[in-house]
């Protein structure tokens, strides 16, 4: 690749390639100097000579590229530089998408990029651009679904999460809140199946078995395999202090341990919830407290 821009330095795809392929090296040493070097070269050399090199301010190959860079960046930050990284980044990916409307997976990061901001408002907005050209498009109907979700709207939930949970390459996310869109409704058969297939689609989504033991609780199912699966769930959701990220995962620990009889262990695991209690929705701030009735 190297050989092929110093042959031709006009070749902007080559210079994608090889941006893609110092991302690859950069991601796969160990070496800290050396990702180091490798991230400075795309930031310092790379992309500026690719901006040069462009005949147009927009070229999509250039965006695109400078949006990974970005990603790759927010990925690795802790601190407000991620959120301003990623929008960068997004910014990046929707001028390339005007330039290229016909690349899905281009509009695809866009609503990951919104799904990773936490911004609804850009995310419906964007989802519901995709579906006008693509009514079956797996992502852009996942995120529809579920903000209807969110919203209660369980109708219109389950209409688009069963077209990205149903596609050839389904969405584990859809999977796990068409779920929860059966759990709520109380269709536990469906409920169940479609967590299994969520579980089976991304072994690391740590909800997915959260829903499934919340499934199995409600349908009068093992209480066993319930706690098991929302015990996996707690320790996949940990983050780098050992804390549950997601407060929903001990309202479900709660729940369970209360089920089993173990009353005691059930309130300390509220009252870890309970400091934490505006990180839940509405419905989920329900089923908290009516399981703080349950043991009073």
């Amino acid at each position: 690749l190297r050989k092929m821009i110093d042959d031709d330095p006009a070749d902007v795809r080559a210079w994608s390639m090889y941006a893609a392929t110092t991302m690859q090296m950069c991601d796969a040493t160990a070496d800290e100097a050396e990702k180091s070097k490798l991230a400075r070269e795309l930031e310092e050399s790379v992309i500026p000579e690719m901006e040069k090199q462009s005949r147009s301010p927009v070229d999509y190959y250039v965006l695109t590229t400078k949006a990974f860079v970005l990603m790759r960046k927010g990925r690795e930050k802790r601190d407000a530089g991620r959120e301003e990284a990623l929008s960068k980044a997004r910014e990046a990916l929707l001028a390339a998408a005007k330039e290229r409307p016909d690349v899905q997976a281009t509009q695809d990061l866009v609503l990951g990029l919104d799904i990773s901001l936490n911004d609804t408002v850009q995310a419906e907005s964007h989802a519901r651009e995709v579906l006008r050209r693509n009514r079956k498009a797996p992502l852009a109907n996942y995120v529809m679904g579920s903000l209807a979700l969110q919203k209660g709207d369980y109708s219109d939930a389950e209409a688009y999460l069963r077209r990205a949970a149903d596609a050839s390459r389904p969405v584990s996310l859809a999977q796990n809140d068409l779920a929860e869109v059966y759990r709520r409704t109380k269709r536990y058969g469906e409920a169940e199946r479609y967590a299994r297939m969520a579980i089976r689609s991304d072994p690391a989504l740590y909800v997915a078995y959260e829903t499934l033991g919340a499934v199995l609780m409600d349908s009068g199912g093992d209480l066993d395999e319930a706690e098991e699966l929302v015990g996996r769930a707690c320790e996949l959701s940990k983050g780098e202090g050992g804390r549950e990220e997601d407060v929903r995962m001990l309202v479900s620990l709660a729940r369970v341990q209360i089920a089993k009889g173990d009353a005691t262990r059930g309130k300390m695991t509220l009252r870890k919830v309970q400091s934490r209690i505006k990180e839940l929705s509405d419905f989920e701030r329900r089923e908290f407290e009516d399981l703080q009735k349950s043991v009073r």
